[in-house]
């Protein structure tokens, strides 16, 4: 009985421990999450279920550098993409400011995608030619 009861403990225990590896977003509630380059992150809601948001690639990355004095601050193009239920939609968004009712020709900064609104708030580590810079890079999005 004792052994049981050690069994019982330790499943809980482990249960309880182990990391979760989708993210809940709660209804009508804005979240802000990071995905490092080359990662997805699964996320569930109850409005639309189980979806994966990945940080594809970064297009273009021409922000002014940290300690230089620019003419225009620049901007990031990020390439993400949304999967759902076998169906990927690809998508861009950059960093601009540039909404996704502007006629610009650069990408907006938000999408809706299966009712889902994307905004793409940064893409770290911003530019700095004065060290060697080796964060992972990563985008943070604010997504309800």
């Amino acid at each position: 009985m004792k052994y049981f009861f050690i069994t019982i403990i330790a499943t809980v225990v482990t249960n309880f421990s182990c990391k979760k590896t989708t993210t809940t977003l709660a209804e009508n509630v804005i979240q802000i999450i990071e995905i490092p380059f080359n990662s997805c992150d699964n996320i569930r809601t109850d409005k639309i279920g189980i979806f994966s948001i990945c940080y594809d690639s970064l297009v273009n990355d021409c922000r002014c550098p940290i300690g230089v004095q620019c003419i225009w601050a620049g901007l990031a193009i990020a390439k993400l993409s949304f999967l759902q239920d076998g169906n990927t939609v690809f998508f861009k968004l950059c960093t601009a400011g540039v909404t996704s009712n502007s006629t610009s020709v650069f990408p907006p900064n938000d999408t809706t995608i299966n009712g889902l609104h994307i905004k793409l708030l940064d893409v770290l580590p911003y530019p700095n030619f004065s060290t060697n810079n080796k964060e992972i890079k990563k985008v943070i999005l604010e997504i309800n």
